[in-house]
């Protein structure tokens, strides 16, 4: 392919006309190949003799074409950078490299500037280059070397005049976007190099220019979260503005080594800077706002592992932190601490020993300087950066307790939302928050088919509000309300769906744990799974065995605002308040056989009545649901507010379900209605009235309590027990409040009266009277009982009101 001889021609009399120096090239090539191309000029009547087979048309630039430069984009990142960065103007390029030269008439004409980097290979790459007087370039419409044409992309655009000092200084921030563009991180630190980049080029730069730069660089890297990462730039220079700590220089320096060198070169800026101490000169802080009296930036420091120390709290004081009941570094990534699993901190000291270079530069005495220059050096060895870390914690320490201690802050990845409030404000280290939502708080997000399920599961409009409570609720740190809630149906109802979707929307805040965590158990050794549950706000289980029993004390524990005591294995004990709201999803009710308020109050359960299967069964539901992560967060914080406002106000489909759950569980109460009477004349031995109880488990299915347990239940229901002090029976024990029936037809008597073998005797009066209401007159039995009054019985009316008395904890 060759340019067309006489198109070519007619547009190099247009150049010519224009002011610009066309020369012919060989066709097909981007270089003239001859000694005496700078000096030519041809003029109009030399043009066919000179461009009549082929030839490319290079353009002599700078002072023969009136100030005409080019700015030649070498990379990808360097062409997306410059959109945000260079003047507009028009541009020149082929199919695959458009837009790869920006063209403009400087004045004054500024020099030829390459910027080059060195890459993995040790060869220099150019990123963009500045083309000036004594250099030129091919221009359409000649055809480059990989045989595709060079065409302008939009001829009508007039080529931009420009001041060329300002022109220079675009073209070098153009190379420092793409620069941190090609430096960006594939994952995990992407915000952290932001952050640093901001303070960095914030402490050098107008922030008009960086805002430039971060914009041009976070395109040009590909990040998908552009606008999580400008807002973390805004941030850092409103904060470095109002004289606040930010990262900058030996964070950059650990995230890209080698870039802030090169910077230096280019811009001709002291590499060392980067390494004197990150801070202000605002005096030191905790992150409370109490000045701790470190050692300020500038002043001399000794050459001991304890003052290396001091310069590790000075450069990164409210970016990392020490918590000696995790023994573990927290490292602040601008949204969160977040634990060191990658070894930040390490990298850090490093950057700190290096830094004692800096010191060196600024020291006038040489024989100091050497000296800086090798304790530098001995600094960087693995012991010293221990030394220094160790010297560094106690400046840098932060309890357990000061960590996510305010429960009604909720951190989004667009900042931290006040819940009492909703009001979203920027993250802030001060607030020692660890986790996150994977999703930006957006009050105005909706989510249209978690709307819709939500109807197609729940159906009643109370029952969806009452869970949207719920859910706003577990979304807090508050565990005022002592609830757990159970979302109970068979399966194919959309309960897991449900549940599995708030806790994707709450990420680290939410978790699941094993369901035995919740169950009683014979014997269990130490586990975790009580450990893993400190800090978090939503926990799920699913999928109790039929049968199985809730651990009860537990259970009131953890629901409960009182201190629990827990460990990892092989770690140490350590205490935290729950702060835990329990999703249980489950086709069985779990067996609660307590009867006491302690646990039934607890108890929300939210029957899902529903089925979808066959064609009613959406796969693809879920992944639809997920898409709506940002709403779904929206509806959670609405209904939060109005829980604050009106409470859970449970609906009576949920009271309802509780109640008759409360009674279906309620094994002794049905024992009562079968085999006892309440009232408070009636008294029965204990040994019988617990073998009639274990005879009548038998016979139904159930399985009996040990006499220690039974015994507790029946002082749960407010009867007492007494010992026999006379006659007979001097010693033995009787319930207080109770009678056996003598007459009771159990399965195993053949429906006889007469008592059983090891029941203890028969009280009872002749068969057609229905109670044993207490011992014989000489049992000397110090409680009240039918004594005198022979021939009482028991009426048949149980007393309902004894059976759930009230409970005091």
């Amino acid at each position: 392919m060759l340019p067309d001889s006489r198109a070519a021609q007619q547009q190099v009399e247009r150049y010519i006309r224009d002011g610009w120096a066309p020369i012919p090239v060989p066709a097909g090539t981007k270089n003239p190949n001859r000694d005496n191309w700078q000096t030519e000029r041809p003029t109009i009547e030399d043009v066919p003799r000179l461009w009549n087979n082929g030839q490319n048309v290079g353009v002599r630039l700078g002072e023969p074409s009136g100030g005409l430069v080019d700015v030649d984009y070498d990379t990808r990142e360097a062409r997306i950078a410059a959109r945000y960065i260079m003047p507009p103007t028009r541009t020149s390029g082929r199919a695959s490299s458009p837009a790869s030269h920006g063209w403009y008439v400087a004045d004054p004409i500024p020099t030829t500037k390459r910027y080059q980097t060195t890459g993995p290979d040790r060869k220099r790459a150019t990123l963009v280059e500045l083309r000036s007087t004594g250099a030129q370039t091919i221009i359409p419409p000649s055809v480059h070397p990989s045989r595709e044409r060079i065409e302008w992309t939009d001829e009508a655009v007039e080529v931009a005049r420009v001041a060329g000092d300002e022109l220079a200084q675009a073209v070098g921030d153009v190379a420092t976007a793409a620069l941190l563009a090609h430096s960006w991180p594939v994952e995990g630190a992407r915000h952290d190099l932001a952050l640093a980049a901001a303070g960095y080029l914030g402490r050098r730069i107008p922030r008009e220019r960086v805002e430039r730069i971060m914009r041009g660089a976070i395109a040009a890297s590909g990040d998908d979260e552009r606008d999580d990462r400008e807002r973390a730039v805004s941030d850092t220079l409103d904060r470095l503005a109002r004289g606040e700590n930010v990262t900058g220089g030996p964070t950059l320096d650990e995230l890209a080594p080698g870039l802030i060198e090169q910077l230096a070169r280019w811009h001709k800026w002291n590499a060392s800077e980067f390494r004197a101490a990150t801070l202000t000169a605002a005096p030191s802080t905790n992150g409370t706002g109490a000045e701790t009296g470190a050692h300020r930036s500038g002043q001399r420091r000794e050459l001991t592992e304890a003052a290396n120390g001091e310069r590790f709290v000075d450069q990164h004081r409210g970016r990392v932190c020490w918590c000696p009941p995790l023994k573990k570094w927290l490292v602040y990534d601008g949204r969160r601490w977040a634990s060191d699993d990658r070894g930040r901190v390490v990298k850090l000291a490093t950057a700190t020993a290096r830094s004692i270079y800096g010191e060196a530069v600024d020291e006038p005495d040489t024989g100091k300087q050497q000296e800086l220059a090798r304790w530098a050096k001995r600094s960087q060895s693995k012991a010293s950066i221990e030394a220094m870390l160790f010297f560094a914690k106690p400046d840098l320490s932060v309890g357990m307790d000061e960590l996510d201690r305010d429960p009604w802050l909720l951190n989004c990845q667009n900042g931290t939302l006040d819940l009492r409030t909703g009001e979203l404000r920027p993250h802030d280290p001060a607030d020692h928050v660890t986790k996150i939502v994977p999703v930006a708080y957006d009050p105005a997000a909706t989510c249209p088919r978690f709307d819709a399920f939500l109807a197609e599961t729940l159906v009643h409009d109370d029952v969806i509000r009452f869970v949207q409570r719920f859910a706003g609720y577990s979304i807090t740190g508050s565990t005022r309300e002592r609830a757990l809630v159970m979302l109970w149906g068979r399966g194919k109802n959309g309960k897991s769906t449900l549940v599995e979707l708030i806790q994707e929307m709450l990420g680290d805040y939410g978790t699941n744990t094993d369901v035995e965590t919740i169950l009683m158990q014979h014997y269990r050794g130490v586990g975790n799974d009580v450990a893993a549950l400190k800090g978090a706000r939503f926990v799920s289980t699913a999928e109790v065995e039929k049968g199985r029993q809730l651990a009860e004390s537990k259970l009131k524990a953890l629901t409960g605002s009182d201190t629990v005591t827990a460990r990892f294995l092989y770690g140490e004990p350590f205490s935290f308040r729950p702060e835990l709201k329990l999703w249980i999803s489950t086709n069985n009710k779990p067996v609660i056989e307590g009867t006491d308020d302690a646990i039934w109050d607890r108890v929300r359960l939210v029957p899902f009545t529903q089925r979808f299967e066959g064609s009613k069964a959406d796969p693809e539901l879920p992944a639809k649901l997920r898409a709506e992560l940002a709403g779904v967060l929206a509806w959670a914080v609405r209904g939060c507010l109005d829980w604050q406002q009106h409470g859970l106000e449970e609906p009576e489909a949920v009271v309802a379900a509780v109640q008759e759950y409360r009674e279906e569980s309620d094994v002794l109460a049905a024992f009562f209605e079968d085999c006892c009477v309440i009232r408070p004349e009636a008294t029965a031995q204990a040994t019988p009235l617990y073998q009639e109880y274990r005879r009548w488990s038998f016979a139904n299915g159930e399985d009996p309590a040990i006499q220690r347990v039974f015994g507790s239940w029946l002082r749960e229901r407010g009867f007492t027990s007494q010992k026999i002090t006379r006659g007979a029976l001097k010693g033995y024990k009787a319930w207080a409040g109770i009678g056996l029936l003598v007459d009771h037809d159990g399965p195993d008597d053949g429906g006889g009266g007469s008592p059983r073998p090891g029941s203890g005797p028969s009280f009872g009066p002749p068969r057609g009277q229905l109670v044993d209401d207490g011992p014989p007159p000489q049992s000397g039995l110090d409680i009240g009982n039918a004594q005198g009054r022979p021939g009482a019985v028991d009426d048949g009316g149980p007393k309902s009101n004894n059976f759930y008395p009230t409970y005091l904890a």
